[in-house]
């Protein structure tokens, strides 16, 4: 669910393309204790305040579709398979159409 609610949409907020190329992979996470640290994203969130917002929002709304089973719904939608390929590849104007095809943003 990170990948539809952050990971896309970081693609065309994100301005690093650099960064992703070599550690920024759909799906990357680091399990903790108090749960996975999302790997995908650059620190571009953490510099103002609307980003940091957004960020928080998207991240309740992966977990709320996990918890809720409504991930179904995206995933009938758009493959995952399709979506880490979009962020693998930065394939921004794919995005864009997932984006408004799922309404992640």
């Amino acid at each position: 669910m990170c990948d539809y609610f952050l990971g896309l949409p970081s693609l065309l907020l994100d301005k690093d393309d650099r960064r992703r190329e070599l550690y920024g992979k759909a799906g990357a996470c680091r399990f903790k204790d108090y749960g996975i640290e999302y790997r995908s994203l650059s620190n571009f969130w953490t510099f103002q305040e609307k980003q940091r917002q957004w960020a928080w929002e998207q991240a309740h709304k992966a977990f709320n579709f996990m918890n809720s089973g409504d991930f179904e719904m995206l995933i009938a939608i758009v493959d995952p398979e399709e979506v880490q390929r979009c962020i693998n590849e930065g394939n921004k104007e794919l995005a864009e159409v997932y984006i408004k095809q799922l309404e992640v943003q």
